[in-house]
């Protein structure tokens, strides 16, 4: 599948940047440290391929050692990665950690939705 959305990344460069596009690309080719680097310049890390599927969601699809990942992960939700969106096939970056297994990222990404829920409520009190 991976190989699959490779492919469709490079068949749309018309919407993405060649910065984004490397940066989709890295990560899918499990390259985190070229991925964060290249990240670096950019302001919004929620872009999507053409089955729109996210930065975050290629991450906790890849197969890589659990600490890497989680990493990148934690990178991702720093510049202010969205946990909840999902792409053409109803999947999420949860979904994905899930699929994985990959149980400290699904941890962090489920404590990281609770505390967004939390604090989108605090207008309240």
């Amino acid at each position: 599948m991976l190989k699959k959305l490779k492919k469709q990344n490079m068949n749309s460069r018309k919407r993405l940047s060649e910065r984004k596009l490397s940066i989709l690309n890295s990560v899918i080719d499990v390259n985190f440290d070229e991925a964060i680097m290249l990240m670096k310049t950019e302001r919004c890390l929620n872009f999507e391929d053409t089955s729109k599927t996210t930065v975050l969601m290629h991450a906790c699809q890849a197969k890589a050692d659990e600490k890497d990942i989680m990493r990148l992960v934690k990178h991702l939700l720093d510049k202010g990665a969205y946990i909840q969106v999902q792409n053409v096939f109803g999947k999420t970056a949860l979904d994905y950690a899930k699929d994985n297994g990959l149980t400290q990222v699904e941890t962090l990404l489920g404590k990281t939705i609770h505390c967004d829920f939390v604090e989108d409520l605090s207008w309240l009190l």
